[in-house]
């Protein structure tokens, strides 16, 4: 594997946004630049990050059903610069400590000048030339996690939460693929439930929102055999978070995810 540095692939112009900024603001900052995350800014300074993965822990909270979900103030979502990366440090490096980060994004320094930032969808940059990797050697089994069609919207954020993924497959009753969601996919989903639900229904009505409501069909998919380069071009092109690995029926046999590739990269690049 080519002895990639944080620099070679990280992102050199994110968005940047001040902490006293309402969230609505962030969230358009990050969409306009297909960015995952943004640096948070103090007085101008860089502070610290806010990410999808921020937004969705704390969105659904008791706090945040009380207030309107989009005047709340970044810095209720940001995470503190506490791990700050260097320029030389190897992809595989990197790679762990994205997985480690609660975030899911971290700064990239030179010294003390800040340089960029580091996130998930950057890293398919890295595997562009893996072609002797097959998609098999990297996807996430079926059985280990995957959605229907019919479950709750509160039930797939869980599941998201709890398993530490970026993205997770939607199949049909009958276990098709149907689509793939992702965290910036239900931080939309419950910002706008939120703010034009009315604060008195929302507990009743949660329960009857479902990923029928938010989940697009899913256009790509992948065999087992396919090589990873072909994959992750795919999921740069179309800006995927994952992949349904299927069948040439559609029957779903695995999920190549973010948080796969992640893993493979801090295994199988030489530091």
């Amino acid at each position: 594997m080519m002895m990639l540095k944080a620099r070679d692939i990280m992102l050199t112009t994110p968005p940047t946004i001040e902490k006293s900024q309402p969230l609505s603001r962030a969230l358009s900052l990050m969409e306009e630049q297909e960015a995952y995350c943004a640096i948070v800014l103090e007085s101008g300074r860089p502070y610290g990050l806010i990410s999808y993965k921020d937004v969705l822990k704390k969105v659904s909270s008791a706090r945040f059903r009380s207030m309107h979900a989009l005047s709340i103030r970044v810095s209720s979502f940001t995470s503190p610069f506490t791990n700050k990366l260097s320029e030389d440090t190897s992809i595989a490096e990197a790679a762990e400590h994205i997985l480690k980060s609660p975030s899911s994004c971290l700064p990239v320094y030179s010294n003390d000048k800040l340089l960029g930032i580091l996130h998930p969808k950057l890293f398919l940059k890295a595997v562009l030339k893996s072609t002797d990797v097959i998609v098999a050697q990297v996807m996430r089994p079926i059985k280990e996690a995957a959605l229907k069609i019919s479950d709750r919207v509160i039930h797939a954020r869980k599941v998201l939460t709890e398993q530490e993924v970026f993205a997770i497959p939607v199949l049909t009753e009958d276990g098709k693929v149907y689509g793939v969601i992702d965290e910036k996919d239900l931080v939309k989903a419950y910002v706008n439930f939120l703010a034009h639900i009315p604060e008195k229904r929302q507990k009743a009505q949660i329960s009857y929102y479902l990923l029928s409501d938010i989940c697009k069909k899913v256009k790509h998919f992948v065999r087992e055999e396919d090589y990873l380069d072909v994959a992750a071009k795919l999921m740069i092109e179309e800006d995927l978070s994952g992949l349904p690995v299927a069948t040439e029926s559609e029957e779903v046999v695995g999920f190549l995810g973010l948080k796969e590739i992640l893993n493979f990269i801090s295994l199988s690049f030489k530091r």
